[in-house]
């Protein structure tokens, strides 16, 4: 009994010390390796055949490490985030992948040059050409032609006649009145038309103008005019509107874009005094105050007349107006 119980004392002791000496160096180790020492962990050496089992699990020489995986992207990201700690997770930045990219052109505007070189682009159309401006038909002088061409027969016939004082010549007289009444109807129509189609007339008709020149070169024609004219004014029933006047100037001004002109018939009343009548124009007259003028047109009511021309008796132009 004796002998066994110093054998199982000294075993025990044994192992205890064995194993108390032991775990001070495999902690040490551990927490060596729990530091990140990069050095291999120092194990203390087993000297203790109680020891051997715990060698034979934990090898002293460490195994070689296994071969990294290929790092993914996303893996790469993870590492990267992770050595920079400094960087807010939020804030780093995630890349998609390249199928999750849309589609950029880098250079828009091929595809648009490609179109407009084609060969099946549409050629672009001219404008279409201004339309030419229809050129104003000149004034149709027909209706002052005949009348003029008429009245110049008239006047000839007259002239003609030897007799002053006969029949045959009042007869021809009054004819001749009358075709320089339709004569005065017919500038006035001219005047109207001209003047309604931007046209105003800028001379007379040189069928007229020749007429008037004839009749203002004939003391006796002036002096039948004025005579015939004063019977005119005072007859009750004209057959026609159309006039021609013998009248002395007294004044004239403008109204409007017309210009008002008045003037004296002599010897036109009942007593033989003078009669003043008003001529309305659209140019002002071309003789100055007391001249005595042709007066060519259309009567109105009362003693108004329109004038389409107003002829010196001289055929001299003098100024664009008469004093007042």
């Amino acid at each position: 009994e004796t002998s066994t119980e110093t054998s199982t004392e000294t075993s025990t002791e044994t192992s205890t010390e064995t194993s108390t000496e032991t775990k001070p160096a495999m902690v040490e180790g551990a927490v060596a390796v729990a530091a990140g020492d990069s050095a291999t962990p120092s194990i203390a050496p087993v000297t203790d055949k109680a020891a051997a089992p715990l060698a034979a699990v934990m090898p002293l020489e460490p195994a070689e490490p296994a071969e990294p995986a290929a790092a993914t992207p996303a893996a790469a990201a993870a590492d990267a985030a992770v050595a920079s700690p400094t960087i807010a997770a939020d804030s780093v930045a995630v890349v998609p992948p390249a199928d999750g990219l849309p589609a950029v052109d880098p250079l828009p505007g091929l595809d648009a040059l490609a179109l407009l070189s084609g060969a099946d682009m549409v050629p672009q159309q001219k404008p279409p050409a201004a339309a030419p401006v229809a050129e104003i038909p000149p004034l149709d002088l027909t209706d002052v032609e005949t009348a003029s061409e008429r009245a110049s027969e008239a006047f000839e016939a007259l002239a003609a006649v030897a007799d002053d004082t006969g029949p045959a010549r009042d007869r021809l007289l009054v004819a001749w009145y009358k075709r320089l009444a339709d004569l005065g109807e017919a500038l006035v129509r001219l005047e109207t038309v001209a003047a309604e189609s931007g046209r105003p007339l800028s001379q007379t008709p040189p069928s007229a103008d020749a007429l008037f020149e004839q009749i203002c070169g004939s003391d006796a024609a002036v002096e039948d005019l004025d005579r015939l004219g004063r019977m005119w004014l005072t007859k009750q029933k004209r057959q026609a509107d159309g006039v021609a006047l013998l009248a002395t100037l007294e004044s004239a001004r403008q109204v409007g874009p017309y210009w008002s002109t008045r003037a004296l018939v002599s010897g036109v009343n009942e007593d033989g005094t003078d009669r003043t009548v008003a001529i309305i124009s659209r140019l002002p007259p071309p003789a100055d105050a007391g001249e005595r003028v042709i007066v060519s047109g259309v009567m109105f009511d009362g003693d108004t007349v329109w004038a389409a021309e107003v002829r010196p008796v001289d055929f001299q132009q003098q100024g664009n107006g008469v004093e007042e």
